[in-house]
């Protein structure tokens, strides 16, 4: 199964032009059925688009950094495989579409479209192939988004409870697990990974806190 969830500003003619074109080639290239999606962030948590896709192998084209697409995805869907493409370096040739291992097809793709008004969202997202179960994200959030499960690892239990814009849990989670998709610093997206010197940083900003 393939998954495109569209850009917050599809009305947009740059963004509407591009986001069709990759629609067709897609279509052309993958034979099954190819979801349109409103903006993967802004998806309830309990839509039933995501229950459609629980144990599929499933490719996911969004605008969110593919990092933290496939944590978002993976932790809702239950998808059995899961590949997460980021649309936005395909749209600045950083990827070329044509070159993407995708499944062929004998048969164009079946396209199911879902129209949906939503509100735009803000929450983090927590990457729990780096995540190193310190609780320091637990610990620091005033608005009790997070919540310690059975395993002594954390959850985002209450993620609108987040303040919009707010990404000050990632800054001071030392692996770099907290991910803000929307935010424009790329360390905080999940489009680059932290560095050491920058962990450095946050290090001596937790002690400041503690």
């Amino acid at each position: 199964m393939l998954l495109f969830f569209r850009h917050r500003n599809p009305s947009d003619s740059a963004i509407a032009a591009f986001e069709e074109a990759t629609l067709d080639t897609l279509r052309r290239r993958f034979s099954g059925i190819l979801w349109v999606l409103p903006h993967l962030y802004d998806m309830p948590d309990d839509c039933e688009e995501f229950q459609e896709i629980r144990d599929a192998q499933v490719f996911a084209f969004s605008w969110l950094p593919a990092r933290a697409a496939f944590e978002r995805l993976r932790q809702r869907t239950g998808a059995a495989e899961l590949t997460c493409y980021d649309l936005a370096e395909i749209q600045n040739a950083t990827v070329s579409l044509e070159s993407l291992p995708l499944p062929d097809g004998e048969a164009s793709a079946e396209i199911r479209r879902t129209e949906k008004s939503l509100r735009r969202r803000w929450y983090p997202i927590i990457d729990y192939q780096v995540c190193q179960n310190c609780l320091e994200c637990v610990n620091f959030c005033l608005f009790g988004v997070y919540t310690i499960q059975a395993d002594q690892t954390p959850l985002v239990e209450q993620p609108d409870q987040c303040r919009d814009g707010c990404p000050a849990c990632s800054r001071v989670c030392p692996a770099g697990a907290i991910l803000f998709p929307e935010y424009d610093d790329p360390v905080i997206s999940g489009r680059q990974k932290r560095t050491e010197t920058a962990k450095d940083d946050l290090d001596r900003l937790i002690d400041q806190v503690g």
